[in-house]
């Protein structure tokens, strides 16, 4: 009878704990929204920053490291918990990306460069969590593939003339790696508050461009190229020749590049158990 109130107390901790474990597994969905700063940087062929008076007098460089990766995230996800400390989830998301800007200059006049990107992204991973109760540290780890575009815009001043451009790059899959930590709040039964910060390694190479807009003072120009001129395709290698030249009613041929999309930021959302 001497250890009744310790079996007592010991059998009441573990009905807690066990309740406890059961709540944190099952079903979820989460809704998030956040923003990705650029990592892993790298620049494009041609796009720096460039001026010069003409003649003979000095020219100035600036390299422009950039990620397309860089820009607002909207997503979800749909998970499972198989026990308070495993899981897996399947995210969705979308990125909004920010522009980066280029110019070059000279006496006659100036060219405006501009690049961003939107892409939708399908994120598997496994979540590896502390099981607590008020505040549940976890970490994820998965793969991330993206299908989106690479948009291009030119805008040329020289002398009096003005041409704008618009190149527009998608086809072709990205994949490549993700991993986050964060931590989850219980706020409300069956809704908890969530902030994470997440690290993507990606890069992506366009199969295939179109120019969709190209006006001289107003003047679309469009009408008035060849296949050649308004479309490209990105391939591994090809070979010219001169015996036998590539047709002006087919895609111009260019090798891939690959475009950095890497990107480490913050996510905040809400998680609600089904």
């Amino acid at each position: 009878m001497k250890n009744t109130p310790f079996k007592v107390v010991l059998t009441i901790a573990l009905i807690y704990i066990s309740c406890g474990k059961i709540a944190a597994q099952g079903a979820y969905a989460n809704l998030n929204i956040g923003y990705g700063f650029k990592s892993s940087s790298q620049n494009i062929s041609g796009f720096n920053n460039y001026s010069s008076n003409g003649g003979n007098s000095l020219r100035h460089y600036e390299q422009i490291n950039l990620s397309l990766g860089q820009g607002a995230q909207l997503g979800g996800a749909l998970g499972y918990m198989f026990n308070p400390n495993i899981g897996m989830e399947l995210g969705l998301n979308y990125l909004i990306g920010a522009r980066v800007s280029a110019t070059r200059s000279n006496n006659n006049g100036y060219t405006d460069y501009h690049y961003w990107a939107n892409q939708f992204r399908i994120n598997p991973t496994i979540v590896l969590a502390t099981g607590m109760d008020k505040i549940n540290p976890y970490a994820k780890f998965g793969v991330i593939v993206g299908i989106g575009s690479v948009n291009q815009e030119i805008n040329d001043f020289d002398d009096n003339d003005i041409e704008n451009i618009l190149i527009k790059s998608n086809g072709g899959t990205a994949v490549g790696f993700n991993s986050a930590i964060g931590a989850l709040f219980n706020i409300k039964d069956k809704v908890n508050l969530f902030a994470e910060i997440s690290l993507i390694n990606l890069s992506y190479a366009p199969s295939k461009s179109l120019i969709t807009k190209d006006e001289v003072n107003g003047v679309d120009r469009l009408p008035f190229m060849t296949t050649s001129q308004k479309e490209g395709e990105y391939v591994d290698s090809y070979t010219t020749d001169p015996n036998n030249q590539r047709p002006n009613s087919a895609p111009s041929l260019s090798l891939k590049t690959k475009v950095p999309f890497s990107s480490i930021g913050f996510n905040i959302g809400l998680r609600f158990t089904l």
